[in-house]
């Protein structure tokens, strides 16, 4: 089953024991295990998404192509098999539903939008590993000034803001989508009622 995308447990450290580049490296590995983990679930969620979306789309261009062929179908006469044209109005009710599915539950548009909510927390991360990389080598052997520690832990904070703001972004999308769809459902309702 799968998991929501959780922050983990927090470990609180203490900076008066002389271990700060310790500390920031165990910061360091607590934001990228947290991206990693966002990473990880749009990569898993996005597969049952994409097979759904295709399955629904290829089944609606299967039965939009047969609604187009049945009229030819119906007039060649082939054998004892005849065919009546108005199967292609069934036809094309049932790609209406495979549509209607899609569009409702979201296959489609989730799958795309898991696709470029991973892209962007991997693209972030890469540039958060290389920024450490970077600090790392700008530190001396020795302790490391009260500066460096915040502007380090300045850096990890806008990270942590960055991926749960992607994830938030990507939410609300899905949020609003829901919201749209079932509006026109709702609108559709209440015109055939009348």
């Amino acid at each position: 089953m799968r998991k929501d995308i959780l922050p983990g447990e927090y470990k609180y450290h203490d900076w008066n024991l002389g271990s700060d580049d310790q500390s920031l490296l165990d910061i360091y590995m607590k934001c990228e295990k947290h991206a990693d983990n966002a990473i990880s679930w749009y990569l898993h969620s996005r597969l049952s998404k994409k097979y759904c979306a295709r399955i629904l789309r290829f089944g609606a261009i299967v039965l939009t192509a047969l609604a187009g062929i049945i009229p030819v179908l119906s007039e060649l006469h082939i054998g004892q098999i005849s065919i009546q044209p108005s199967w292609s109005a069934v036809a094309l009710g049932l790609a209406g539903l495979l549509i209607g599915i899609d569009h409702y539950f979201g296959c489609s548009t989730a799958w795309m939008r898991y696709i470029v909510t991973e892209h962007k927390i991997r693209q972030h991360l890469h540039e958060f590993r290389l920024d450490n990389e970077i600090n790392k080598a700008a530190w001396d052997k020795g302790e490391l000034s009260t500066e460096i520690v915040k502007n380090n832990l300045i850096r990890c904070k806008y990270f942590l803001v960055l991926v749960d703001q992607m994830i938030r972004d990507e939410t609300e999308q899905w949020i609003a989508e829901f919201q749209k769809t079932i509006k026109q459902i709702d609108d559709s309702e209440k015109k055939y009622s009348k």
